[in-house]
């Protein structure tokens, strides 16, 4: 397909290429350029779907053309490196999670209603959250499903975990102390557990958002429930470091920044200091 070929000019040789119909977002080029060759890739997929079947993977010469249908969204990755279908795939799905998390998954119901309905406004100013998703993809933890604990001696953590331990005891589902995309100490209310790739996409949400210093923001965990909206109270110590609340009470605000408990997490982190500085993660 010569449509192909002038594309493929425009895009960065063994790199992955993640795109969601009507252009809403690709790693390299130019969304609008691109518009001949999503409508393409569209119309290969509504063919295949009428057969009665599911489109999941092209080979074309020395690239893989991986494709993932989420309803009336579709991503579709270009890749010409030795990555398996899998690791493609698990890239596409992190990319809808991230999407997810911003939007619930709520969004399908626009497109049922307006099949012509862009999202572009509502993911407006998110281009450097995915941008700077496709490069956690370095990350072993990414394809492995987990996430990094920061190295600490077993009674810090403890310690912290105690802390953290206190402010779910008041209405939070979950409490984490972050250092980086790394996790010095997570608490679930009830022993309620946190998706690795929730972990990733929340982390990588926090630190990619330039606004989030000290917010109050609707966010979607698609591994705990893909519909509705949790609230996240993140606070940062310094530019590393940031405690994250979340909870399901949209008044929370206030409570959350309570004094005490972001003193007594503070404290948490003033003991891991020395330790931080010592660790050659960071």
């Amino acid at each position: 397909m010569t449509c192909v070929d002038s594309v493929f000019d425009e895009l960065v040789p063994g790199e992955g290429h993640l795109k969601c119909e009507r252009a809403q977002f690709t790693r390299y080029g130019n969304e609008h350029k691109l518009a001949g060759f999503s409508a393409t890739l569209q119309a290969i997929i509504s063919f295949v779907e009428d057969g009665g079947d599911r489109i999941h993977l092209i080979r074309a010469g020395k690239h893989k053309v991986a494709f993932l249908v989420k309803g009336p969204i579709y991503l579709v990755c270009i890749s010409c490196t030795e990555e398996p279908y899998e690791s493609l795939r698990s890239q596409l799905e992190l990319l809808y999670g991230q999407m997810v998390l911003i939007l619930t998954e709520s969004v399908s119901r626009y497109f049922e209603k307006n099949p012509k309905f862009d999202m572009t406004p509502l993911l407006g100013g998110t281009d450097v959250v995915f941008s700077s998703l496709f490069h956690s993809f370095r990350n072993p933890a990414s394809f492995l499903h987990a996430y990094t604990y920061l190295p600490l001696p077993c009674a810090t953590r403890q310690a912290v975990a105690a802390i953290l331990q206190d402010v779910s005891d008041s209405g939070v589902i979950y409490s984490m102390l972050m250092s980086k995309y790394k996790v010095v100490s997570l608490v679930g209310a009830q022993k309620a557990q946190l998706h690795p790739d929730d972990m990733l996409l929340l982390a990588n949400f926090v630190m990619a958002s330039e606004s989030f210093r000290q917010s109050f923001s609707p966010i979607c965990l698609p591994r705990h429930n893909a519909m509705p909206f949790l609230h996240a109270y993140v606070h940062y110590f310094d530019d590393d470091t940031y405690l994250v609340l979340l909870t399901s009470n949209s008044d929370a605000f206030f409570h959350l920044k309570d004094c005490r408990y972001v003193g007594k997490a503070y404290e948490a982190v003033q003991e891991c200091e020395e330790l931080k500085k010592k660790c050659l993660y960071l």
